[in-house]
């Protein structure tokens, strides 16, 4: 087709073909990534944090389980019933202290630290046997009164109880 302009001419020559746009740049990102990446940021955040306090709340009763088994080893290799029962008092009273007010627990003693243990946990099972065994051992006469079986029991109870008061 003929133009009727020989200026329209070459104004049409020199217009450039289609071309397209240049592609978006990956940064920076919109706000709604912004906004998405401090929200994950945040997130993980409060879940360390969340992680670390638990960890901390469960360290007592991860090394009171640890010396839980070294005492169980020891009286297995050596029989000493006595000083498996005392080492197992002591070591039950240190978690307790370390779990709960000292002003609550540190002064109990005989039948009401019994029914402390049973009301956080013991449900029922440390003013019976196996349990009483904290209270009479003191006053048996000699260790051969108690069965190895007994003290293994006691020891499987207060695991139970380190178990069941682990997150306080």
């Amino acid at each position: 087709m003929k133009s009727l302009n020989p200026k329209v001419n070459q104004i049409l020559a020199n217009l450039r073909d289609y071309h397209t746009p240049p592609p978006i740049s990956w940064w920076p990102p919109a706000l709604g990534w912004w906004l998405l990446m401090i929200l994950g940021i945040l997130a993980i955040g409060i879940g360390l944090r969340l992680w670390i306090r638990r960890r901390q709340r469960r360290a007592a009763s991860r090394f009171a389980c640890i010396e839980l088994a070294r005492l169980r080893s020891t009286f297995i290799n050596n029989g000493d019933t006595k000083t498996f029962l005392q080492s197992l008092s002591k070591l039950l009273r240190r978690f307790v202290l370390s779990k709960f007010s000292k002003a609550t627990v540190a002064g109990l003693i005989g039948s009401r630290w019994l029914q402390f243990l049973d009301d956080h946990g013991g449900q029922g099972r440390f003013q019976t046997k196996p349990g009483n065994l904290l209270h009479d051992m003191p006053y048996a006469a000699t260790a051969d009164t108690i069965s190895e079986t007994s003290a293994l029991e006691l020891a499987d109870l207060i695991e139970d109880w380190i178990h069941c008061n682990q997150d306080k």
